[in-house]
């Protein structure tokens, strides 16, 4: 009974979680939109958003990728500091992942790696869709033989591309390429996909399973601060 008890006390209580967004913005609620989505979901965590700087268009190839590594982890490190449960790197591309898991102490959440390994755990093929020019790397790694192809929207080159009428119907015809492709589950590879709502369109459009990025992030969170 005490077990039960401490386990149902620890459920209920609120954990602050650290989000870094790879994209440098002074639009509060922009900022905040994947924080406030993951509060949405699960109301006991409490989520604080900051941006790394210098990054006005995200992480959409090598370049960018590469440069907000050390951004990243100087931000987990900000957020072990101000006595964050955990983090979460609101990128698919996971920049400085490994880096900051090694620089800190709490756990670290890649969005791309928790959607990838949700996807797989459906057991189905799976096709990404994402805006850069292939399936981030380490999310391949994890989907492995799952992983039935790659699609990208026609016109999109990075995040700020994803809020206009015109990217959203290159997205739902993307994951229509998908579906054709013999694909069961689509996974999102790019959390500016869910700033834009695409995830809830996409699965009334193909009629399948598709795993947003930010929600995935959430949802490892929450089990990592939780149990």
């Amino acid at each position: 009974m005490c077990w039960r008890r401490e386990r149902v006390l620890r459920i209920n209580a609120t954990a602050k979680i650290g989000i870094i967004r790879v994209l440098t913005t002074d639009d509060i609620h922009l900022l905040n939109m994947h924080g406030t989505l993951i509060e949405a979901l699960f109301p006991n965590l409490d989520v604080v958003s900051r941006c790394i700087p210098n990054h006005p268009k995200g992480v959409y190839n090598s370049e960018t990728e590469a440069s907000a590594g050390p951004l990243v982890v100087r931000l987990a490190r900000e957020f072990e500091a101000e006595n964050c449960s955990a983090v979460i790197i609101s990128c698919a591309s996971d920049p400085g992942l490994d880096m900051a898991r090694k620089n800190v102490g709490i756990p670290v959440i890649g969005a791309g790696e928790a959607a990838a390994l949700l996807g797989r755990a459906f057991g189905r093929k799976v096709g990404v869709l994402g805006i850069g020019s292939s399936t981030p790397k380490r999310m391949e790694r994890i989907l492995g033989d799952l992983l039935v192809g790659y699609s990208k929207p026609e016109g999109v080159e990075n995040t700020t591309n994803l809020l206009t009428a015109e990217s959203q119907r290159a997205v739902l015809d993307a994951g229509l390429k998908l579906k054709q492709a013999g694909a069961e589950v689509i996974v999102l590879a790019c959390t500016g996909l869910s700033t834009a709502g695409s995830a809830a369109l996409l699965s009334k459009v193909t009629g399948l399973r598709v795993v947003d990025a930010v929600q995935a992030a959430g949802f490892l969170a929450y089990y990592a601060v939780t149990f």
